[in-house]
């Protein structure tokens, strides 16, 4: 059985991981090596997703999940690629939306309202288990098709398009991680620091009782 603080080490892990891996793909990006830098980003991306799946676990919001994560073998979640690599993609949405919401919440008051990590992780953590696509993504073989039939569209879209070489390399070969790192340091800090993990723990399970969310049947 893997305890609560095991999962957060671990999704802090990922994260630092994280960050190494932008600073080598960066490097190679620098020198040209582009199908090198692309495969340590998406590696990088794959790390982002993973850290959220042990987070989910360390929160305990998914009872069941985070069983299935301490699975060994193919059966665990964390070692499905696909599956990391749509999380990763859901999460993006999932922090637009966010962002968006607390937008509003400034123009609401009318002045500048400093959000704390733990109020932002609440908002993005209620978001990504109250989506009915949390179903989805947390079954790998419903992850292999939801990705596989993205990657069909993306390719017919790159063939009707047909862009030259160095569109592809750019839009293909190099994926940015700095934009979702500056996003993930909040998560990064909250997971090291035992007060603000707390105080993000209970937010999220008084949030999800007061809107009444039904946990999925994962």
């Amino acid at each position: 059985m893997i305890s609560t603080a095991e999962f957060r080490d671990a999704g802090a892990a990922t994260l630092r991981n994280a960050g190494a891996l932008l600073e080598d793909a960066s490097l190679l990006f620098r020198k040209q090596k582009y199908a090198r830098a692309f495969s340590l980003s998406v590696v990088g991306l794959e790390e982002t997703g993973k850290a959220l799946l042990y987070s989910i676990a360390a929160l305990d919001i998914l009872p069941e999940f985070r069983k299935r994560l301490e699975q060994t073998g193919r059966e665990n979640p964390a070692h499905d690629h696909r599956l990391k690599q749509l999380y990763q993609e859901y999460v993006g949405i999932a922090m637009w939306q966010v962002g968006e919401y607390m937008q509003i919440l400034a123009q609401e008051a009318g002045v500048f309202v400093p959000v704390t990590d733990a109020d932002w992780l609440t908002e993005l953590f209620a978001a990504l288990i109250e989506d009915p696509s949390a179903e989805t993504l947390t079954k790998p073989k419903k992850a292999r098709k939801v990705l596989g039939s993205e990657n069909t569209m993306m390719e017919s879209i790159a063939d009707e398009k047909k862009p030259d070489l160095e569109q592809r390399k750019q839009a293909g070969l190099y994926v940015d991680l700095r934009s979702s790192l500056q996003d993930f340091e909040r998560l990064r800090r909250t997971l090291e620091a035992e007060q603000e993990w707390r105080s993000l723990a209970n937010a999220v399970q008084q949030r999800l009782k007061k809107k009444g969310a039904g946990t999925p049947n994962l």
